[in-house]
C-alpha cells in the first residue's frame, strides 16, 4: 500500500513521491517506517534507486539533458511549457526537476507548481458520484 500526504501540495512533489514509492514496491525494497522514514535512511542504495527511477520515469534522462543544454542559461515559461508538451508531462513536473537540480532558482516561476489537493478532491468527488 502506498499512502501519500500532501505536506508539499505541489504537482511536482506529488508525482515524484508517488513514482518513488512505486519503485520501492516494484523493486521489492523492504523497510520499516519509523517517524515517516525508512529505517535504511535517506542515503541508502534503495532510496537512491527509487529517486533515480522516479526521476527517469517522469522525464527521460536524454530528452531532459538535451532540453537543459538547449535552453540554458535562460529557462522561460514558454520553453518549459513546450518541452513539457513534447514529453507529455505537466510543466510543473519539469520545473520541479529544474528547481531540485538548482538549474533554475527556487523563487522562479512558482505559479507553474500547481497544487494537487483540489485536483485530488475533485477526482474523489467524481469517483464517489
Amino acid at each position: 500500500m502506498i499512502v501519500l500526504s500532501l505536506r508539499y501540495d505541489r504537482i511536482d512533489n506529488f508525482w515524484f513521491t508517488f513514482m518513488h514509492e512505486i519503485r520501492h514496491v516494484y523493486a521489492g525494497h523492504r523497510g520499516i517506517f519509523v517517524n515517516n522514514d525508512l529505517d535504511q535512511g535517506s542515503g541508502s542504495a534503495e532510496e537512491k534507486d527509487a529517486d533515480d527511477s522516479a526521476q527517469d520515469w517522469l522525464i527521460d534522462a536524454d530528452r531532459y539533458k538535451a532540453f537543459v543544454n538547449a535552453a540554458r542559461p535562460y529557462f522561460s515559461r514558454q520553453s518549459i511549457v513546450k518541452f513539457s508538451q513534447d514529453i507529455g508531462r505537466h510543466p510543473g513536473i519539469v520545473l520541479g526537476r529544474l528547481h531540485h537540480e538548482k538549474t533554475v532558482p527556487y523563487s522562479h516561476l512558482r505559479p507553474m507548481l500547481e497544487k494537487v489537493k483540489l485536483i485530488l478532491a475533485d477526482w474523489v468527488d467524481i469517483a464517489h458520484a
